[in-house]
């Protein structure tokens, strides 16, 4: 009976220790699932981060690009102009020249007989001063106006002259000769003298001086070094700096408008720079009154101021100034973008908001053109900066690169 008993309380403890394992165990998996779960739940929750930090980057990254356009867009900085209606001339565009005042030009010639000898460097384009030598034409082995013997001559005929006019002075006063005598000897002075000093001024050991006149340069010569010259003989051309013409050539159907032109705008071959015939104290000279039968073109001639950049001979992009035309839209052309032949600008809706918008262009006088249609008067259009401002409206434009590909 006792056996049982005990065999009875060892059923039942082994029973409730079973029971217990089984409540631990159930316990324990149950945790590990709640720790998995708690795992999961912080791995969605990362990548629900991720994914967050991630479209935050898209999004900085999009206003970041804006931001970098805009800076960029104040380091190229562009500048408004708030159009208003104006006076613009007509314009009649050619083509021209710039060529020397025939007033500004100075023949230098031989002043006697000899061989021709250049100094000081000579050659086109040099500048010269009043009195500077030019030439040396030397007389030697020269019988027929020899330079050495005029001068000789001259000299001899002067000193003989002034002796006579001096004794005959003292006479005068004696009343030993008579007044008309004493005129004769004086005017036989006088014009003795004057050839020895005129001789003497471009005279120098044996040699001829030739001297420029003006301060200019030299446009022109017309002989060579060791060349034989005669009197009288061109030599050089000495251009003054201080006047130059414009020469434009116009096409006969503008012949009725040529009264009406009072000044012109122009550009140099391979320049940029736009010159006015005003601000170089331009004047018109004259315009053709018919057509030579060498040419079909009509000349209009204007005589300007030399502002030492300006070379004669240089060919010409010429802007006749017209009728003039109140009330109109103008603007700089550095304000108008060409796309396929047409042109527009940019008009400021709101600060940094531009509309591109066409426009139909009239005359242009080199730095301005006409607007006949597209703008109105109290607009406000990008004048500096033009391209920069297209840029950046088609970089806005753009899908913004972020890291998704």
């Amino acid at each position: 009976m006792r056996k049982l008993v005990i065999l009875l309380i060892s059923m039942v403890y082994i029973t409730m220790m079973s029971c217990k394992h089984n409540d631990d165990h159930s316990h324990t998996h149950e945790t590990v699932t709640n720790e998995h779960s708690n795992q999961e739940s912080e791995h969605t929750d990362h990548d629900h981060a991720n994914k967050t930090e991630e479209q935050a980057h898209d999004h900085s990254a999009e206003e970041r690009s804006l931001t970098e356009l805009e800076e960029h867009g104040h380091k190229h900085e562009y500048k408004t102009t708030k159009l208003q209606l104006q006076s613009f001339h007509q314009i009649i565009k050619t083509s021209g020249e710039i060529i020397n005042s025939p007033s500004g030009e100075i023949i230098v010639v031989a002043a006697n007989t000899g061989i021709v000898k250049f100094l000081a460097g000579l050659a086109e384009g040099i500048n010269v001063n009043p009195d500077q030598i030019l030439f040396q034409i030397s007389g030697d082995n020269i019988v027929d106006n020899n330079i050495a013997l005029k001068y000789n001559t001259a000299k001899s005929n002067f000193e003989k002259a002034k002796l006579d006019f001096e004794r005959a002075e003292k006479l005068v006063n004696d009343n030993i000769i008579s007044e008309k005598e004493y005129q004769q000897i004086k005017l036989e002075y006088l014009n003795t003298k004057f050839e020895y000093e005129l001789i003497a001024k471009s005279y120098n050991k044996g040699s001829g001086m030739v001297v420029s006149q003006v301060k200019g340069f030299v446009k022109e010569y017309f002989v060579e070094e060791g060349q034989y010259v005669e009197i009288g003989q061109k030599l050089a051309i000495i251009a003054k700096q201080d006047k130059l013409r414009l020469k434009a050539e116009v096409s006969q159907k503008h012949v009725h408008n040529l009264s009406e032109i009072e000044s012109a705008t122009f550009l140099i071959n391979n320049s940029e720079k736009v010159y006015d015939t005003e601000t170089l104290d331009g004047k018109l000279i004259s315009y053709g009154k018919s057509i030579n039968s060498k040419s079909y073109y009509i000349p209009v001639i204007f005589e300007i101021r030399n502002d030492k950049e300006l070379l004669s001979g240089s060919y010409a992009q010429v802007f006749l100034k017209g009728k003039e035309l109140k009330d109109v839209i103008v603007v700089p052309e550095s304000a108008l973008i060409e796309e396929q032949d047409n042109y527009f600008v940019f008009v400021e809706e709101e600060h940094d908001k531009f509309q591109k918008r066409r426009v139909v262009l009239g005359d242009s006088n080199g730095t301005h053109i006409l607007v006949k249609e597209g703008l109105l008067a109290g607009e406000i259009i990008v004048t500096e900066g033009t391209y920069f401002v297209k840029l950046a409206s088609m970089s806005s434009e753009l899908p913004v690169h972020s890291h998704s590909h």
